[in-house]
């Protein structure tokens, strides 16, 4: 029991685990978010339905959800990138939505069968968003895994070609030489000045 408690501590430590925390931190945030949202629409304002309400408030959520994941998560900086990074990232959130869309419908429909009161019917429909969120929290982990770590890949390999073609191939070595052999002057020469090759030939 011990062992497993140490490489359970070990995984969390390392790279992958830390980042895998950090990841479910934020899903956590952003769910509280998407509740407390959809809590106040749904269950105090009660303006709209349960499907529009729960839309807004996945909405709202996936906003902050971006950055998080892309910041603190996975660790990146910088410009993103709107058709690599921006827009993957919406169009999986949309099809999360539509999914919490469809166990929305049903959980007011349960709800107004079983004539639940208005607190019931609330709890109900956040239920079914949790639940919705719960199935595809793997799912989104291993697409935003691939995503921004591929787009890290694409930024190193640019910037090692722009490195790369900054300097000529071949003349970086030769370069430091050329530099010496400038600043020394004129390297000797074994031939021997015009005057004296022509007394040696007249000899």
């Amino acid at each position: 029991m011990l062992h497993i408690a140490r490489r359970a501590l070990w995984w969390l430590r390392s790279p992958q685990g830390v980042k895998y925390t950090r990841y479910f931190l934020g899903s956590v945030i952003t769910t509280v978010i998407s509740f407390l949202t959809l809590t106040i629409l749904y269950g105090v304002v009660h303006r709209w339905g349960a499907v529009t309400c729960t839309v807004i408030a996945n909405v709202v959520a996936t906003i902050p959800a971006y950055w998080l994941n892309r910041t603190w998560t996975w660790g990146k900086t910088g410009k993103s990138d709107t058709w690599r990074e921006v827009v993957p990232f919406w169009v999986a959130s949309l099809a999360g939505i539509a999914i919490s869309m469809v166990t929305a419908a049903w959980a007011a429909d349960l709800a107004r069968a079983h004539h639940l009161h208005r607190l019931g019917q609330t709890v109900l429909v956040d239920g079914a968003n949790l639940a919705a969120y719960g199935v595809l929290f793997i799912g989104k982990y291993l697409l935003f895994e691939r995503l921004f770590l591929a787009a890290e890949r694409r930024r190193r390999a640019g910037a090692d070609d722009l490195r790369a073609g900054s300097v000529p191939e071949g003349l970086a070595p030769v370069a430091p030489a050329a530099r010496t052999a400038l600043a020394s002057g004129p390297a000797p020469s074994d031939a021997l000045p015009l005057e004296e090759a022509v007394t040696a030939s007249v000899d």
